[in-house]
């Protein structure tokens, strides 16, 4: 990645495999402010698979101790548990919704008790 396109990004999240298939995470933050925090935490709690998301959060957490920085991990870390909480909930709403739409959908648009 160029230098330009770094600078014009807030936040990097990169994740790699090497020919040893061992992967790793580059993660590069502007900035310690809560806003970049925010996002931050948004794109690490949308981490689909939960091995990926506990070992980023790792190298996170890692990070964030050596910059001196418990207090701004802290906030991110509960942000990103309000948000995967939030994802799970939407997610759940949404599958119990398409699970009524099926049911409703097996029955007949005609009952035959409609016909008599």
């Amino acid at each position: 990645m160029s230098d330009e396109q770094k600078t014009n990004k807030k936040i990097i999240v990169c994740y790699s495999i090497d020919y040893d298939n061992e992967y790793s995470v580059d993660i590069n933050i502007e900035d310690y402010e809560e806003q970049t925090l925010t996002h931050l935490s948004t794109l690490l709690a949308s981490i689909p698979s939960v091995q990926f998301q506990v070992q980023t959060m790792n190298i996170v957490k890692d990070a964030f101790l050596e910059d001196g920085k418990g207090e701004e991990l802290e906030l991110l870390i509960s942000q990103i548990l309000l948000k995967s909480e939030s994802l799970l909930t939407k997610m759940q709403q949404s599958k119990e919704l398409k699970e009524e739409d099926q049911k409703g959908s097996n029955e007949p648009c005609i009952k035959p008790s409609d016909i008599l």
